[in-house]
């Protein structure tokens, strides 16, 4: 099921879906663990005798946001059952706690009684094994626990039952409720677990009744007891309007966008781009990892493993939008992360897990290729987008402080890195087999290219590593080093003469998109397939936009990759099998691709057409503002992880471009 509304802190991540339930639930941290990696929690009521699921076959059902707000709103109205029902949920803005603040409209001439169940499907720490169902007395709430990982799930009235079970207990149907809507009063279960709570609403005809339902978080029993009692003890509707009111005055908001003729479009940008914030918010860890995205869509169909990580270059690309947007602190913790994960040698790995001390994340990078040869498992450019980011946030603030603390831990290790990983000699021994035909170039030397799939030299890596480097002399600048500026300098120009003469194709007049070889032989191969990452080279300034070849290169992957479909948006390269809907397609639609085709015509003057891409963002976003990473060819649903944070980043960075 679609991740409908996103709501977080910073610590506690909800995704909640299209019925209403609860999808995921990650924490502590943005991103892990995901206690429902494997099944919704889910919602139903006991009506005039039968069960009643929540879901779009039996309600129809409306969700969105609060107007700036991580405060959401949803209502579930059904002429058969004579109910119409209002959720307003929201994670506390400074405590781990989940609040549900339901309301039920008996829409009968008749008094009604409608049993409430709330059935929980934790796995908790992403685990069924070990795992404890309780409930407990002391706190008169339901507790799902394992190790330090404790979620306590309760009502701020009283509870009617509850029980605990296995999935397999009960004829199979575990923690549910009998023929007659009664649970078993089962006090706990071990291993995998669920649980189910219940409360009944008393409603005369043509009345409202209200129930509210938390989940908090904690380390053990005393933690999520002591937020319960907080919860029970508050004014909850004060603490809907005090988030509320955090999350609009956390915002800075773009507004008089005059883009558009149409005002109501203009301001639909403005709706969206506030949003986009907020989701990014949502994606960020206190600690300063910006996660790629949280969907467990993928491990609950059968996958093993999901987008749950901190890639560098994402990461980068979100803390450019925060420095653009006005929140350096993120930007910073963003860059603090950074620093305890690079390695000694100066480079960053593939991914990382948002608690910084577990270290690197699932890779399928290697470390040497198939015929034995040595390599590095990585992407070049993730270390470079860092170092981009971080003179860009120098640029716009002048931090001297944070540029001296990340100077010797993270910023010249990264550049003489950046310096030394280049086909430097002449001598085909010193270099991997690629190297007989780049041996000596200067050009960066082998690494995965940005879609993590190919090993070689990439026009967008190359170009990354050239902007980095200039970023780096403008920061050895500012701090007097002098021969570092002059390092910086020669090595980013070395590479710029090189990558115009190995990458530019005469005959078409347009940059290539990579060089690669095959380790067994000496004859390199030219990937001259259209790529829209190739946007790079005047995105980050290795090129002028005007420049006839960067015009030509366009060109050519605008037309080479906008589908020829009724929905249409821009593929990311050509012969993209990633989760591909239609051979005859060269991939499916990308929103950060066509954003890209967007920032283009905003950065030449041609607003007219940058409103073709930018139209198909807005047409093919949720109507709760959450951007998925692809698009269906022939549908236009989101397609993959949604939302996906470095989609919603550009989505920024683009209306900053208006």
């Amino acid at each position: 099921m679609s991740t409908n509304l996103v709501l977080g802190n910073g610590s506690t991540l909800v995704n909640i879906d299209d019925n209403l339930n609860l999808k995921d639930f990650y924490w502590p941290f943005v991103g892990e663990a995901n206690h429902l990696s494997e099944k919704a929690n889910e919602i139903f009521f006991f009506i005039d005798g039968n069960i009643v699921y929540l879901n779009q076959e039996n309600f129809i059902i409306n969700t969105n946001y609060f107007d700036n707000s991580l405060v959401s709103s949803a209502t579930a109205y059904s002429e058969i059952y004579k109910l119409e029902i209002t959720f307003t949920d929201f994670v506390l803005f400074d405590k781990d706690v989940f609040l549900r603040r339901i309301s039920v409209e008996n829409k009968d001439e008749e008094y009604r009684e409608i049993k409430i169940f709330f059935k929980h499907n934790y796995y908790m720490r992403e685990d069924d094994s070990g795992n404890t169902a309780s409930w407990y007395e002391p706190a008169k709430i339901m507790c799902h626990y394992k190790k330090n990982s404790y979620l306590g799930m309760g009502f701020c009235s009283k509870i009617h039952e509850y029980t605990c079970a296995a999935p397999n207990d009960n004829n199979n149907k575990g923690a549910f409720p009998d023929s007659e809507g009664k649970l078993q009063f089962n006090p706990v279960s071990t291993g995998t677990t669920q649980s189910c709570i219940s409360s009944v609403l008393k409603i005369p005809g043509k009345t409202t009744q209200e129930l509210e339902y938390f989940i908090v978080c904690g380390q053990n029993y005393n933690e999520i007891a002591d937020l319960a009692r907080f919860i029970r003890k508050a004014d909850r509707k004060n603490l809907e309007e005090k988030t509320n009111y955090f999350w609009q005055n956390w915002l800075n908001p773009k507004t008089n966008i005059q883009f558009y003729e149409e005002s109501d479009k203009n301001r639909l940008l403005e709706t969206l781009y506030s949003r986009s914030l907020l989701i990014l918010r949502t994606q960020t860890d206190k600690n300063g990892a910006i996660t790629a995205a949280n969907d467990s869509q993928f491990v609950k169909k059968g996958g093993k493993d999901s987008y749950s990580y901190m890639w560098p270059r994402d990461g980068a690309h979100t803390a450019m939008a925060y420095i653009e947007a006005g929140y350096p602190e993120l930007a910073k913790n963003f860059f603090l992360f950074c620093e305890k994960v690079i390695t000694k040698e100066g480079f960053m790995h593939h991914k990382y897990y948002s608690d910084v001390s577990k270290g690197i994340g699932s890779s399928w990078h290697p470390w040497v290729d198939k015929y034995g040869n040595e390599q590095l498992p990585i992407q070049e450019d993730e270390t470079a987008s860092v170092l981009i980011a971080l003179n860009k946030y120098y640029q716009h603030y002048e931090d001297r402080g944070l540029i001296t603390e990340l100077w010797n831990s993270l910023i010249v290790p990264a550049l003489n890195f950046l310096i030394d990983y280049r086909f430097l000699s002449n001598n085909l021994t010193d270099n991997h087999p690629i190297g007989f035909k780049l041996a000596g170039s200067m050009l960066p030397k082998p690494s995965y290219d940005i879609w993590e799939i190919h090993w070689g030299v990439h026009s967008y890596t190359v170009s990354m590593v050239y902007s980095a480097l200039k970023a780096g002399a403008q920061l050895a600048e500012s701090m007097k080093y002098e021969h570092l500026i002059e390092s910086c300098t020669k090595a980013a120009d070395g590479i710029k003469d090189a990558y115009k003469k190995y990458f530019f194709d005469e005959k078409d007049g347009t940059f290539i998109n990579s060089i690669y070889c095959d380790p067994q032989h000496t004859k390199s191969r030219l990937d001259k397939m259209s790529d829209t990452s190739i946007h790079s080279l005047w995105m980050y300034g290795m090129f002028d936009v005007d420049d006839e070849r960067i015009k030509k290169t366009i060109e050519k992957i605008e037309k080479d990759l906008w589908l020829d479909t009724e929905v249409g948006g821009m593929a990311r390269k050509i012969d993209d099998n990633y989760l591909q809907i239609d051979k005859s397609l060269p991939g499916n639609p990308w929103f950060i691709s066509t954003l890209w085709m967007a920032q283009y015509y905003l950065k030449i003057g041609e607003k007219s057409k940058a409103k073709k891409y930018i139209d198909w963002v807005i047409n093919h976003t949720d109507h709760t503002g959450l951007i998925a990473e692809q698009a269906h060819p022939h549908t236009g649903f989101g397609l993959s992880m949604k939302p996906l944070t470095w989609s919603h980043s550009e989505f920024v960075r683009t209306i900053n471009m208006i």
